[in-house]
């Protein structure tokens, strides 16, 4: 198949990922503290992927010093700071309202692609932004959008810009890495950097002792959490950006509320909603123009 065609999959398979560890996220969340449950997700996806490393070459790949510093900001951006920023967030802002921000990343990718690296974007790809943004607040906010900016704003908010720029900053860094080193040891590697940054929160958190005490629902959610969405899932979205970039790229990141009410649908019993469907198109349709030549 056409790399570009395989990386498009890769990056719709992403947000159903992260989609479904959104509906994990609520088991998991209602037995584990937040940074102590990241801290061992990420322990586990890095030890996953190197088993994995292993027994398929052998040996794990050493990255050269040219990338170290890439790779140790990707852990310090998209797996420390950025699960930091989210679970600070979440203590005071709507699940709604920070979906909404995080939707914002897309464009805040595209400028920062625009300003710093000088890269060209198709004339359609602001409607494509526009599109889906907009199919994503709508589906967010269950038809209304303005709701979610009817309220004040405090340091929630600015958590969550926090979560934007810095899985921006992760999805550049990971540009850099992709020059020289393939997607599965970039995450791993990552990973690794980012467990041993989150290591002291978490410690301080002092909650470690319950996520080992957690019942094995919870730890089932912890697992999809730690293979599907911080493992596999991240690998396709770095493949996906060493294929076509970081700004189409993370367009596809829109995709995830709506993954996230169609597990919900299926898993929970949710209902089917017209905002879900008029939102689901819009994002499909901005995702699709993205993605044109």
């Amino acid at each position: 198949m056409d790399p570009r065609k395989t990386a498009v999959l890769a990056l719709f398979a992403a947000p159903i990922l992260w989609g479904g560890a959104l509906v994990a996220g609520r088991v998991v969340s209602a037995e584990m503290p937040p940074i102590s449950a990241a801290f061992v997700r990420f322990v586990v996806t890095t030890t996953l992927l190197a088993l994995f490393l292993r027994i398929r070459g052998g040996k794990l790949p050493k990255p050269e010093k040219n990338i170290l510093p890439a790779l140790i900001a990707a852990g310090i951006t998209g797996v420390a700071l950025f699960n930091v920023f989210l679970f600070s967030a979440l203590a005071t802002v709507s699940a709604g309202r920070s979906a909404v921000i995080i939707a914002m990343t897309p464009a805040v990718v595209a400028m920062i692609s625009a300003i710093i690296y000088k890269e060209k974007h198709q004339k359609l790809f602001p409607l494509a932004l526009i599109l889906a943004f907009l199919g994503a607040a709508i589906v967010i906010s269950e038809g209304d959008p303005f709701s979610l900016f009817r309220t004040p704003s405090g340091m929630g908010e600015l958590f969550m810009i926090g979560c934007v720029f810095s899985w921006a900053a992760y999805s550049f860094a990971g540009k850099r890495v992709l020059k020289s080193f393939s997607p599965l040891p970039a995450i791993m590697y990552s990973s690794f950097f980012g467990a041993l940054l989150l290591a002291i929160p978490a410690f301080l958190e002092g909650g470690l002792p319950r996520v080992f005490t957690a019942s094995p629902s919870a730890w089932a959610g912890l697992l999809y959490m730690s293979i599907g969405a911080a493992g596999v899932a991240h690998v396709f979205y770095y493949y996906g950006i060493s294929k076509i970039g970081p700004s189409k790229s993370a367009i596809f990141m829109n995709l995830e509320p709506i993954s996230a009410l169609f597990f919900g649908m299926v898993l929970l019993g949710e209902e089917v909603t017209m905002p879900l469907a008029i939102g689901s198109v819009l994002v499909l349709s901005g995702v699709s123009l993205s993605v044109r030549e």
